[in-house]
């Protein structure tokens, strides 16, 4: 998910574009593409090979107990 941060602000930013220019569509094309730019997909995929890493050491953890 995107962070709270990245999307406030990105909401932020897309309404100062907006206001600046008067055109809601601008606002809102900034907005997004600043949020896709702050929301990097890599981070799902670090994520998640973390979270393996995480589940393949308990299981080592487990199978020094099971002998």
């Amino acid at each position: 998910m995107v962070s709270g941060a990245a999307l406030l602000a990105s909401i932020i930013v897309g309404v100062g574009v907006w206001e600046a220019s008067g055109r809601l569509w601008l606002g809102e094309v900034v907005a997004v593409l600043l949020t896709l730019v702050l929301y990097r997909p890599s981070r799902r995929r670090d994520q998640a090979r973390s979270q393996r890493r995480a589940v393949l050491e308990a299981g080592k953890d487990r199978r020094l107990f099971d002998r």
